[in-house]
């Protein structure tokens, strides 16, 4: 089923944006709800590249503040901004994995949206710092299977079931990401920590609706959480009030 299949009252395009600490699955939900609604996913390291492809010139805007790679927030809040405005006007549903990351992207995000005339839902993943850091400690990337111009990928992958160590799609051996090594990630969930509190409380002043899901369950029974409280935001009988 994608939004269209629901009627009028899912003509106008519904962002969806996807926050929660690291390891919270974050990436798992954009890939599932991408292929249930038939949505396009707006990652921020994919705005920047597609901002600095179509604009060199910028591409000092986009230099690396601190040793984890981030950039600064004013040139992601460009870069996610520009994405926004090159979705189609007859694309029903958009991901926003990671975003928004800060109380001004939750205000540019819901501008941007607003002015098109359409939706801002923001789901929120979350649990306890322990069980995501174990989880993000665990986790493994498959250079081969993607295959990202940086030599970063990002995606889970599947271990195989005979051997851990090795990647269950094509038998390539898995590794950690950067970003996933104890200390980095426990400045990350601290930084995260940080900012969401602003976050929320934009997206709560802005009356954007916001889906609170527990991150500690399946993958499965989150997307059934997200998938269902979307569909039933977009629905006639829900909009009329």
């Amino acid at each position: 089923m994608t939004l269209t299949d629901l009627g009028p009252a899912a003509n106008a395009t519904t962002f969806i944006g996807i926050i929660g600490p690291p390891a919270s699955g974050k990436s798992t939900l954009a890939t599932s709800l991408s292929r249930a609604l038939d949505a396009p996913i707006i990652r921020p390291r994919d705005a920047i590249r597609a901002v600095v492809a179509d604009e060199p010139q910028l591409h000092e805007l986009f230099v690396p503040i601190n040793e984890l790679g981030w950039v600064s927030d004013g040139a992601l809040g460009l870069a996610v901004r520009a994405a926004v405005a090159r979705i189609p006007a007859p694309c029903r549903a958009v991901l926003l994995e990671n975003l928004p990351g800060d109380t001004f992207q939750v205000a540019d995000i819901h501008m941007a949206v607003r002015q098109r005339g359409g939706r801002f839902v923001v789901l929120h993943l979350d649990s306890a710092n322990e069980v995501l850091i174990a989880r993000g400690t665990r986790r493994r990337v498959c250079q081969t299977c993607e295959a990202d111009s940086t030599a970063d990928p990002h995606e889970p992958a599947q271990p195989s079931t005979i051997d851990p160590r090795m990647c269950g799609r094509c038998g390539s051996p898995l590794s950690v990401r950067p970003d996933d090594e104890d200390g980095v990630l426990r400045e990350r969930t601290v930084r995260h920590r940080h900012y969401a509190r602003g976050v929320l409380r934009m997206v709560t002043a802005l009356g954007i609706p916001l889906i609170g899901i527990d991150a500690a369950a399946t993958p499965s029974a989150v997307h059934a959480a997200a998938f269902d409280a979307v569909t039933l935001l977009a629905t006639p009988a829900h909009h009329g009030g």
